[in-house]
């Protein structure tokens, strides 16, 4: 609580004022304690009062978890008071935990119960994502006397009737980090109008697992390996063409080749509203799992290749709860089209050998700009039909001068079906500053390094994140954006094919690119 001093070196009249304004502070204070804020969700969350304790609690119900394997939930709170180091806050299930899991594979949202880091004065709510999907976020924006407290759980879901063992309580136990604001950080009281729509980092989550809907029956893979992280390229040729200006050499390698060269010609047939990618036609687009348990690697985005040894991605797609994912964790699988199917003979398993995200990455800034990493590989890609770098953007930077081209966008995102096991593809056009903060109801820095793209009825969704937006200048096509955030309707809490996407401009990164990749030769 923030007290003010009976005693000050000011005129009588001064020190009336601030006693009036101190007693008015503790009006409102004391009359937190007899009722209930107002939720800003009151879908997600509402404010209810235990009968035993009479203490206030945050009730949280978490819908569509079947079919995820973890969630990882963060609760964002705001008190007006300086919280004590102990005062933190925590989440526990509101259930027991067969219960919550029963609940979940019958379709039903997860309950859980949020404790406050102090009743008086009750927090209020400045946002909570799952899995880096934002689900809820308030209208009230941290003043200098606020203290923030980040709240954090993650649930392992399994199914019920084919429980093996006891989960290890590690899993699921509730963390915690405190934030104190100062007056040298600084915040806009409009940057969260209370109508928005939410935000996401993911079209899915790098980290966010929301997006991927994986099979209830867990699908174990036999690559013939002990180890599922490396494969060898092959030794012959899977195709019988020879692709454009391409130059086969004895081990079924492409020697030489042109950057954003297709083999097949024309997109004929990422998400809401798109079509499904034939094999082979932007064999840039290369998918990311998290290979936490070999046995079974996770999706979790998309990603682009840039030359033999480099891929590029969205610094959130490579983010784990607290910091960034090791290199080993991450697998990329270049010339795979399944995301099913592992014993794909054009798909390629690759290990990382650095993870390099942009350094002005803010993982829990909803308006940074900086979301982009690259993915050294250990060993150059074997290019074929199918592994084909993109070529970098090398026009200007000026987005004026794009305005309202066709652009493509291809993914392994959520479809208006579900998830989907091969690439989709949309087509988008890139819009204006203006009219992307219209449309989203808030506003970049004038110089972010952003842009908003207009699919038209069609939007990437979760899954399609550090996908890229390509373009096509005479027979190439060139990497511009990569896919960063869109937004999620609260009613259906689906992608809203209505609203623009946000992209990081790649051409406003290529020196950092260049350099970061010569640091790394």
């Amino acid at each position: 609580m923030f007290s003010i001093p009976e005693t000050f070196n000011y005129y009588t009249s001064t020190t009336t004022m601030f006693r009036f304004a101190t007693l008015v502070v503790l009006f409102v204070v004391v009359g937190g304690l007899s009722a209930a804020l107002q939720s800003p969700c009151p879908r997600i969350i509402t404010y209810q009062r235990s009968e035993d304790s009479g203490d206030w609690f945050g009730y949280l119900t978490i819908p569509q978890l079947r079919g995820v394997k973890i969630a990882d939930i963060k609760v964002v709170l705001l008190t007006s008071a300086i919280l004590e180091q102990d005062e933190t806050g925590h989440l526990s299930l509101f259930r027991s935990e067969d219960k919550t899991m029963r609940r979940i594979e019958y379709g039903d949202s997860a309950e859980f119960k949020l404790h406050f880091p102090r009743q008086n004065p009750q927090p209020y709510v400045k946002h909570i994502d799952v899995n880096g999907v934002v689900i809820c976020e308030g209208p009230r924006a941290p003043s200098l006397f606020d203290t923030q407290s980040n709240i954090f759980y993650t649930l392992r879901i399994w199914t019920p009737r084919v429980r093996q063992q006891v989960r290890p309580s590690l899993f699921n136990e509730p963390r915690h980090i405190i934030r104190t604001f100062n007056r040298t950080e600084s915040f806009s009281p409009g940057r969260f109008p209370i109508d928005i729509p939410s935000f996401f980092k993911n079209f899915g989550t790098g980290d966010t697992r929301l997006e991927t809907l994986a099979d209830e029956e867990d699908k174990i893979y036999d690559s013939g390996d002990e180890s599922i992280s490396v494969v060898q390229p092959p030794t012959q040729s899977t195709t019988t063409e020879k692709p454009l200006n391409a130059e086969i050499t004895s081990n079924a390698c492409y020697k030489d080749f042109t950057c954003g060269l297709t083999a097949i010609k024309g997109l004929t047939n990422l998400a809401i509203g798109g079509k499904n990618l034939e094999k082979g036609q932007l064999p840039w687009t290369v998918p990311l799992f998290d290979q936490e348990d070999h046995d079974n690697p996770v999706f979790i985005c998309g990603s682009t290749i840039i030359n033999r040894r480099f891929l590029i991605t969205a610094a959130h797609c490579v983010y784990g709860i607290h910091d960034f994912l090791p290199a080993e964790r991450i697998l990329p699988v270049p010339g795979m089209y399944n995301i099913d199917n592992f014993l794909e003979k054009d798909a390629h398993l690759v290990q990382v050998e650095f993870v390099i995200p942009h350094g002005n990455y803010l993982h829990d800034e909803p308006l940074n700009d900086a979301d982009v990493a690259l993915l050294k590989l250990k060993e150059e890609l074997c290019l074929s039909e199918h592994i084909i770098p993109v070529c970098i953007w090398r026009g200007e930077d000026d987005l004026g001068k794009i305005l309202n081209q066709e652009s493509i966008v291809a993914g392994w995102g959520l479809t208006e079906r579900g998830q989907t096991k091969v690439p989709t593809f949309i087509r988008s056009y890139i819009v204006e500053r203006k009219q992307c903060y219209t449309n989203l109801e808030r506003s970049y820095p004038f110089n972010a390094k952003i842009f908003c793209a207009d699919g038209r009825g069609s939007v990437p969704c979760r899954g399609d994140s550090g996908s890229g937006l390509v373009i096509k200048q005479g027979n190439q096509y060139f990497l511009r954006g990569v896919v960063s955030k869109g937004t999620v309707d609260r009613n259906t809490l689906k992608c809203d094919p209505q609203k623009y996407a946000v992209y990081t401009d790649v051409a406003r990164f290529r020196a950092w690119m260049r350099k970061k990749m010569l640091n790394h030769l």
